[in-house]
């Protein structure tokens, strides 16, 4: 056998015997380059007007002044609206939502110092229970929000600006006042206006969070909430989670009304037909709760789902299929981590 015949044998051989320590299908992981995208024939759209969604994470609540998570966000913004909301995919550009126009010193809706903002409130919106919108309803959603204030929560957020502190507790005992809640929110005419403590330039985007979302006051108070007073407030402060009045249900303005929650199985948005702006394309929109990758990853190729979330880590394994679009690499306001524990007992731990 000639030199160049012995270098080939020897690699056919060395294939071999990876692939029978590491199995055919193994082989794949430990060669990249070697790896083939799966293909995947066109398959008919099975419920047109319904989206469909395999996610990986539940919601921790539905009510906006107490989730603080990207699963229960996702779901909040489509029943609940704020003020102002991001234009598209810009992280510093708003449009107006429930307010009429977006606050700046140009329009003359911030005051110079930065300290006072006002939003014009729209008109004619209607909540899913028929309450129409008022200045007056926003002002008890931001101030609901700063008399729940839940451990943990985002409405920090809120307080820094209008309060001047970061909670309402410290050390489990209340210290601020209701006074300076209701005088850090306020109606004038149509409009709200917000004092803040100190000039504050992420405001706008405080606002336009999840935890922005107007709730309707009727809904709450005929739920057991806060019903808008000052001898009440401490009543609301805090709750425990799974407490707080909005846990499961939900009453907003926005394109979608909540049909079902499952925490384990499921979440069902319908359509709003009164919808002040145009109705929803959609008449449903189904997220379901699948923790393991393989099953959603197998229900997405067979068009059971029509959008999965992907980990990270599998990525790879998405790229290249026929007939999918994949969004990746977007512009977030966030940070990926791993932190290591150095501090490890090693006896009985090899």
């Amino acid at each position: 056998m000639t030199k160049k015949g012995k270098i080939v044998a020897a690699v056919v051989v060395g294939v071999v015997i990876v692939l029978l320590l590491v199995g055919p299908l193994s082989i794949w992981r430990w060669v990249p380059m070697l790896r083939r995208p799966p293909v995947i024939p066109v398959i008919e759209i099975k419920n047109p007007d319904t989206l469909i969604v395999a996610d990986y994470g539940t919601v921790d609540s539905l009510d906006p002044a107490y989730a603080y998570d990207t699963a229960s966000g996702a779901r909040i913004i489509n029943i609940y609206e704020s003020l102002i909301f991001w234009d598209r995919g810009k992280t510093d550009e708003f449009i107006p939502m429930l307010a009429t126009k977006v606050p700046s010193v140009e329009n003359d809706l911030i005051s110079s110092d930065g300290l006072t903002y006002t939003f014009p409130i729209r008109k004619e919106v209607r909540f899913h229970n028929g309450e129409v919108l008022t200045p007056e309803g926003v002002e008890y959603s931001i101030e609901r929000a700063m008399v729940q204030d839940r451990p943990g929560g985002p409405v920090w957020m809120l307080l820094e600006p209008l309060l001047g502190v970061g909670g309402t507790r410290k050390k489990g005992e209340i210290v601020v006042d209701f006074e300076d809640i209701d005088k850090a929110v306020e109606v004038k005419g149509d409009s709200v206006v917000f004092h803040l403590k100190q000039a504050y330039p992420p405001f706008l985007a405080v606002l336009a969070n999840s935890w922005g979302g107007i709730v309707s006051k009727k809904f709450v108070v005929e739920n057991g909430g806060w019903p808008g007073t000052a001898e009440t407030w401490k009543n609301f402060n805090g709750p425990e989670p799974g407490k707080e009045t909005l846990h499961k249900i939900a009453c907003g303005t926005g394109p979608f009304k909540l049909e079902s929650w499952d925490p384990a199985v499921e979440t069902v948005l319908v359509r709003n037909d009164d919808y002040w702006r145009e109705p929803a394309k959609l008449k449903r929109v189904v997220t379901k709760y699948i923790e393991e990758w393989t099953t959603r990853k197998l229900m997405f190729l067979a068009g059971d789902v029509d959008v999965v979330m992907v980990d990270r880590q599998y990525m790879m394994e998405m790229e290249g299929v026929e007939g999918i679009r994949i969004y990746k690499d977007l512009a977030t306001l966030q940070n990926g981590s791993a932190f290591y524990n150095f501090k490890i007992n090693p006896e009985g731990n090899p």
